[in-house]
C-alpha cells in the first residue's frame, strides 16, 4: 500500500518499495503533477569516482529502508546506496512536510563513503505529463541574472522544451542560480483557468543550485524550438523530471542538509507566483528605500569619458559640460564611466582619477560644480574584475582569482569599442574575475571603490556584478565552494556601502545586476531594455529596484515610451555613450516632455508596482502595448499605460472585465490639460505614434489584485 500524505488540498503518494513520489496533486483545483507514475522519481546524487566523474545513484533504483510519520510529516531513508559499481555506505533522507497548499522538501546525506557527494537532489520529480491540456500549461521562469533585462521568460510546459543538445542521453535544460536565474523561483501556471504550481529552494544562504529539467524520452527540433511528446511513441512512457540540485561536496565522514524547496499550489498566475516568493524573501531580508535619492531618479544620463584604447571624449573639467546637457532634458544624474586610470575597462580594480583626464582635485571641483548645478555624479566602478594585462596582475592579482575544479583561472574577457581592430582581431584589453573571499583583495577593493566617496560622487555604478557568481575551487578558502563566490560578494558590496555612508549618508549603489541578494544594497540597475513586450519578472517581484532602460538612438522616442509604460529610468545615451543629451537635440524636448508627465503622475507612474491586467480587457489592435501599475502609496489607484512602435495612431477599446463601467483621466505625453481629460470605460482608446496614453481611474470599485 502507499504512503500516503494528505490535507483537505495537497494529496501525495509514495509507493512503498523505492519511495517513488507517484502522486502530487491538489484536489481542490484539480492539479496533478505526476501524470506518468512508471516515471516517477525521488532523489539523484552524484558520487564521482577516480575514473568516472559521471557516476550518478538514482533513489527511484533504491530499496526504501525506513519510513517515519509524523503530523504533516513523512520521512523517507535509504541506507546503503547502490550502482552498479558497487554499495556505498551513504545514508540519503528525504524529509515531506505538508503545508496548506502546498509541500516542503528536505534532503539529508551522511557520507561514509570513501568518495565525495558531489550533487544533491531536493527532490526530483519524475513523471511530469499532462497529455489533455498540453497547450494551457504555461512555464515561467526569470530570464537571468547574466542578462541585459531581467524579464521573464515563458512557454508551453507539456509542448516546447530548450534543449541541451550536448548534455545527457535524455534532453536537459539546467537553470542555475544566481549564475543564470537571478532569482530561483519558478512556476507552471494554467492560463484559462489561472491556477498554478510554484516551485522556490527557501535558503537564505546564497547558495548555488540549479533547476534541472529533463525529458524521456526524446524530444524533435518543430523548427522555432525542441518540442514533445512525438506522438509516433506515445506508447512509451513519456514525461519531464524537475529537480532542484546543490553542488555541496559532502566530504567523507560529513553530513549536509538541504534547505527546504518548496512547492506550493496556488490562484492565479505567475503574478501570485512573484508573491509568494516576496513573502518568503521579506522574512529574511529588509530593503529599506527611505530617503533614497537615487530610488526617486527616474532619469540618468550615461556617458563614457575615455575608453581602453585610450580615446578620450572628455576630461574632468568637463563634466559640468554634461550636467548642464543632462538638465536641457530634465535629467539631474549623470553616470560617468572610463573616469579611471587606463578608462573604461583597463586597469582594475584601479579606481584612481587617470592623469591625463585631470587631477584628483580637478575630478572633485567638477563633481562638486555638477551638483551644485542640481546633478548628481554616479561614477563606473567593478567588485571583482581584475585586468589580467598589468604589472600589478602579474605581481600579485593573479593569486586571487577565481579558480576552476582543475585549477585553472576563469577565461578571460573583455571588449573594445572604438576601432575596428579591436572587436575583430584579439587586440582587447582582458579581465577575469578574482575572489573578495580572500582578505588582502577585499581590502583592496574596499580601498579603491572609496576613491568615489574621494571625489565626492553622490555614489557608485558598479557595473559586471552579474559576472562571477559561481563556486571557487581554490583549496584555500573557508567556505564550501557552493558558497564562497556568492557571500562574499554580498558581503563586500555592504561593507561598501556602509563604509561610504559614514562620510556621506546619502551615497547610493547602482549595479549592473537583477540577483536579488543585492537588492537591498543597490538602489538601481544598469540595464537595456530592447524588445517590445515580455513578463516584467523582476519589476513585479522587486518594484524597489529601479531598472534603466539605454536610449542610444538620436529619435527613439518609442523606446522612451516603453520605459514609461515598463516604469523605467531613461537613460540617454546619445551617440552610444560616447557623447551627451546636445548629440541627441530631438531627444531633448521629448524626454522633457516625458519625463514631465511621469513625474505628475508619479504615484501610479513611479512609485506604483506592475499588477495582472486580468480584470481589463483591451481588444482591437494587437500592436498596442498595455500594461497596468497599482500606486505602492495610495491604495486603489492604478494607471492602465499604453504605447506602441508602429508609425501610425493604432485604436484599442478598453473594458472591465466584469462588464461594469469606471471614470478615468486620460493624460498623454503631448501638451494638453495638465488635469487629463475625462473619460469612461468602456471605450475607445487612440494611441498615436511616438505617445505614451495613461488612463488613471479614480473609480474605487475597480479591483486588479
Amino acid at each position: 500500500m502507499n504512503h500516503v500524505l494528505a490535507n483537505e488540498t495537497v494529496h501525495i503518494e509514495i509507493e512503498p518499495v523505492h519511495g517513488r513520489i507517484v502522486q502530487l496533486n491538489d484536489r481542490r483545483r484539480g492539479i496533478h503533477l505526476v501524470g506518468e507514475p512508471r516515471l516517477a522519481e525521488n532523489f539523484r546524487i552524484r558520487v564521482p569516482l577516480p575514473d568516472w566523474e559521471g557516476h550518478y545513484i538514482r533513489g527511484s533504483e533504491q530499496a526504501l529502508a525506513a519510513v517515519t510519520r509524523g503530523p504533516d510529516r513523512l520521512e523517507l531513508t535509504w541506507e546503503n546506496l547502490t550502482s552498479a559499481h558497487g554499495i556505498f555506505p551513504i545514508r540519503f533522507t528525504l524529509t515531506l512536510t505538508l503545508e496548506p497548499d502546498g509541500v516542503l522538501f528536505r534532503s539529508s546525506v551522511a557520507n561514509r563513503s570513501p568518495y565525495p557527494v558531489a550533487e544533491v537532489f531536493t527532490p526530483m520529480l519524475g513523471g511530469l505529463a499532462n497529455a489533455a491540456e498540453r497547450d494551457d500549461w504555461i512555464f515561467h521562469r526569470v530570464s537571468g541574472a547574466g542578462r541585459i533585462t531581467g524579464t521573464g521568460e515563458e512557454r508551453r510546459f507539456y509542448r516546447e522544451f530548450n534543449h541541451a543538445y550536448l548534455g545527457t542521453s535524455d534532453p536537459l535544460e539546467l537553470l542555475p542560480y544566481p549564475t543564470l536565474l537571478s532569482m530561483p523561483w519558478l512556476d507552471l501556471y494554467h492560463r484559462t483557468r489561472r491556477h498554478g504550481v510554484y516551485f522556490s529552494p527557501e535558503d537564505p544562504e546564497p547558495r548555488l543550485g540549479s533547476w534541472v529539467l529533463q525529458l524521456r524520452p526524446t524530444v524533435n527540433w518543430g523548427g522555432t524550438h525542441w518540442e514533445w511528446p512525438d506522438p509516433r511513441h506515445e506508447s512509451e512512457p513519456i514525461g519531464l523530471a524537475l529537480g532542484w540540485v546543490t553542488f555541496p561536496f559532502v566530504a567523507t565522514g560529513a553530513d549536509y542538509t538541504s534547505a527546504p524547496v518548496a512547492v506550493r499550489f496556488h490562484d492565479g498566475i505567475w503574478y501570485e507566483a512573484a508573491r509568494l516568493y516576496r513573502r518568503w524573501y521579506d522574512r529574511h531580508f529588509k530593503i529599506d528605500r527611505t530617503g533614497d535619492w537615487l530610488d526617486a531618479a527616474d532619469a540618468w544620463q550615461s556617458t563614457i569619458i575615455q575608453f581602453p584604447d585610450g580615446t578620450i571624449g572628455y576630461r574632468f573639467r568637463d563634466l559640468p559640460q554634461l550636467a548642464r546637457a543632462a538638465l536641457s532634458a530634465g535629467i539631474d544624474v549623470i553616470q560617468v564611466d572610463g573616469w579611471n586610470c587606463g578608462g573604461l575597462d583597463r586597469n582594475y580594480p584601479q579606481y584612481e582619477p587617470d592623469p591625463r583626464l585631470g587631477t584628483p582635485e580637478e575630478l572633485r571641483a567638477a563633481v562638486a560644480e555638477c551638483q551644485r548645478l542640481g546633478v548628481r555624479v554616479l561614477l563606473f566602478t567593478n567588485l571583482v574584475q581584475v585586468h589580467v594585462n598589468t604589472d600589478w596582475y602579474r605581481r600579485e592579482l593573479h593569486a586571487y582569482t577565481v579558480r576552476d575544479y582543475h585549477g585553472g583561472i576563469m577565461s578571460p574577457f573583455g571588449w573594445d569599442y572604438c576601432y575596428i581592430g579591436g572587436h575583430v582581431l584579439p587586440m582587447r584589453h582582458l579581465m577575469t574575475n578574482a575572489n573578495v573571499a580572500h582578505p588582502r583583495f577585499n581590502a583592496i577593493v574596499q580601498d579603491q571603490l572609496m576613491n568615489v566617496v574621494r571625489a565626492g560622487a553622490a555614489g557608485t555604478q558598479i557595473d559586471k556584478l552579474h559576472c562571477g557568481m559561481g563556486v571557487d575551487f581554490n583549496p584555500d578558502l573557508a567556505q564550501a565552494p557552493d558558497l564562497n563566490v556568492t557571500d562574499p560578494m554580498i558581503r563586500c558590496v555592504a561593507e561598501h556601502l556602509a563604509a561610504a555612508q559614514r562620510v556621506d549618508p546619502a551615497y547610493r549603489i547602482a549595479g549592473e545586476t537583477y540577483w536579488d541578494r543585492l537588492v537591498p544594497y543597490v538602489s538601481a540597475t544598469y540595464s537595456r531594455h530592447w524588445y517590445t513586450d515580455r513578463p516584467q519578472t523582476t519589476l513585479v517581484t522587486f518594484p524597489e529596484l529601479r531598472q534603466t532602460a539605454c536610449i542610444t538612438g538620436h529619435s527613439d522616442f518609442r523606446l522612451v515610451t516603453n520605459a514609461l509604460r515598463l516604469g523605467l529610468i531613461v537613460n540617454l545615451e546619445a551617440k552610444n555613450l560616447h557623447g551627451c543629451a546636445t548629440d541627441a537635440p530631438a531627444m531633448i524636448p521629448f524626454v522633457k516632455a516625458a519625463l514631465a508627465l511621469r513625474r505628475r503622475l508619479r504615484d501610479v507612474m513611479w512609485d506604483s508596482r506592475i499588477v495582472d491586467h486580468h480584470d481589463l480587457v483591451v481588444t482591437g489592435d494587437d500592436r498596442v502595448l498595455y500594461t497596468l501599475h497599482a500606486s505602492r502609496r495610495t491604495p486603489g489607484s492604478y494607471a492602465l499605460i499604453l504605447n506602441h512602435f508602429a508609425p501610425e495612431s493604432l485604436r484599442v477599446e478598453v473594458a472591465l472585465r466584469n462588464g461594469g463601467s469606471a471614470s478615468a483621466r486620460l493624460h498623454r505625453i503631448a501638451a494638453g490639460d495638465p488635469a487629463g481629460a475625462v473619460c469612461t470605460l468602456p471605450g475607445a482608446v487612440e494611441v498615436p505614434p511616438d505617445e505614451c496614453i495613461v488612463l488613471v481611474f479614480t473609480d474605487q470599485r475597480f479591483s486588479a489584485a
